[in-house]
């Protein structure tokens, strides 16, 4: 979903675990997620890129990650309602209440526009009566315009 190259490696490292970098590509173009968490050993909130059904599961469902504050879906022109890349807030997170055996249950967002995205790559979806569990419901703070 993303590439990173040596020119944007950043020259301070945060630890041996991880690599910071100033720039990645998007070198397949689908829809991604921006999520941020309150990470309660840390004093800033941290975010991560998210391309899929299993970092959708492990963000809403991992507390040890950090408490969940927000949720953006970033949806390609081609899905999006203005025609170029869209940032979208996501107001909850289900996935099937049971999953076929052997495979990961299904995640889906709904968009605070009321329309439902999921599976891989992320998509809109039309849900039909499959029984869903919510495990995630966020809330949407709007900043004052300055």
């Amino acid at each position: 979903m993303f590439a990173t190259y040596a020119v944007f490696k950043h020259r301070l490292q945060l630890n041996q675990q991880s690599t910071a970098w100033r720039a990645v590509e998007v070198i397949l173009p689908t829809p991604w997620l921006i999520a941020t968490i309150a990470d309660q050993a840390e004093e800033v909130n941290r975010t991560f890129l998210l391309t899929g059904n299993d970092e959708i599961l492990l963000f809403a469902e991992r507390p040890s990650l950090g408490k969940p504050i927000s949720l953006h879906l970033m949806l390609t022109p081609d899905w999006s309602e203005t025609g170029d890349w869209m940032l979208l807030p996501i107001a909850k997170v289900e996935r099937q209440a049971v999953a076929p055996e052997g495979v990961s249950p299904l995640a889906y967002v709904t968009g605070t526009n009321g329309k439902t995205y999921g599976g891989f790559p992320i998509a809109p979806v039309v849900l039909c009566d499959e029984e869903r569990v919510s495990i995630l419901e966020l809330p949407h703070r709007h900043a004052p315009l300055s």
